[in-house]
This record gives C-alpha cells, structure tokens and sequence, in this order.
C-alpha cells in the first residue's frame, strides 16, 4: 500500500494497493519522475533480490532488479542529477552463487551465509 501527503502531513491520501512485493522501501525523486527500490519478488527464489519500481499514481513499472541470492535488501536510494540514481543494498548473491567463499565466525552465526554490501549507479527515466 502507499499514501502520499504534503507537509504538513496531516491530509493522507491514497491507499493504493501496488500489487507488488516491495519490502524495505526507499524512496527517491529523479528528475520529474519518482522511483521505490526494495526486495522484490523473484519466481522461485522465496527471498527474492533488490529491485527498483518506477512509481506513478497507482501503478509501478519494474526497472532494475540485482541478481537474486538468498538474502537481499534495504537499500538506500539517491538522485545524483536527474536521471541518474545510485543504490546500496545488500546481498548474499556472491556467497549463493560459489564465486566467494564463506568465512564463516562461529561467534557471529545468524544464518548459512555472509553478506556483502554494494553499491550500484545507473540511469533512468528514458
């Protein structure tokens, strides 16, 4: 679901149902055009990857998705100049995939694999 208001945030409007999985969202404008980046859903993968949505009024169009592993989101999203953004987020893809190695630390065991956190620059917006 997602509302938008304008300051002072106290008229909501909205409640539009995307009809997306978008988990951990982040929002950014670009030029005239707004994108949403998060964990997306990816066919037979239950954790699905890091994607980014081009976002209009009720509707969202997929634009970027990372390559799927095994655990990957929260990103953090910014314009850098109109129809440029840049993303961070993280994965486990290289663990997932064999190109790495796990080290594992038993001390610090959460889960099969480790993560890694990267950064991605792209266009958008045509």
């Amino acid at each position: 679901m997602i509302y938008w208001s304008r300051p002072p945030y106290e008229k909501w409007e909205g409640g539009v149902n995307l009809e997306v999985r978008c988990d951990a969202p982040a929002i950014c404008t670009s030029g005239e055009r707004v994108y949403l980046a998060g964990r997306v859903g990816v066919e037979g993968n239950p954790h699905g990857t890091t994607g980014v949505y081009q976002l209009e009024r009720g509707r969202v169009q997929l634009v970027l998705s990372m390559p799927a592993g095994g655990d990957s989101s929260y990103p953090g999203l910014i314009s850098l100049e109109p129809g440029h953004l840049a993303m961070s987020y993280y994965s486990d893809v290289a663990y997932w995939s064999g190109m790495v190695k796990p080290r594992h630390f038993d001390q610090y065991q959460r889960k099969r694999s480790e993560c890694d956190i990267y950064l991605t620059e792209f266009k958008v917006g045509g």
